[in-house]
């Protein structure tokens, strides 16, 4: 048999041997990737309560912030611009309607949704 025939639905010898192959590879280089390049490194977040800064560079006030209202904040905030403008930083921040419970003087009356 010269010819390479497909079984009953199967997969050809040969495709069977480029597969392997193909995966012996990867895994033979899988070692030399940096992979804790792309994984955040635990040790170094550290929690910590920060403001809540608003777009026009003022921090977020129970007292001045108007009820039924939002805003777009960036949390959390780096000194880098570019990481800054990433969708998963970018949070909405509101302050609940009257009814919702946001004229209580505290911070039950804020909520922040990721977008």
């Amino acid at each position: 048999m010269s010819e390479q025939e497909k079984g009953s639905g199967g997969m050809s010898r040969r495709d069977f041997l480029k597969l392997m192959g193909a995966a012996g590879t990867s895994v033979a280089f899988a070692p030399f990737v940096p992979w804790g390049k792309f994984m955040p490194n635990p040790s170094s977040s550290v929690l910590a309560r920060v403001p809540v800064i608003l777009p026009d560079g003022t921090q977020a006030n129970l007292n001045t912030f108007p009820v039924n209202h939002a805003e777009v904040i960036t949390y959390p905030e780096t000194v880098d611009e570019v990481l800054n403008e990433e969708a998963f930083r970018k949070w909405q921040f509101i302050r609940l309607p009257e009814k919702f419970g946001g004229g209580r003087k505290d911070v039950s009356s804020f909520r922040a949704y990721s977008m």
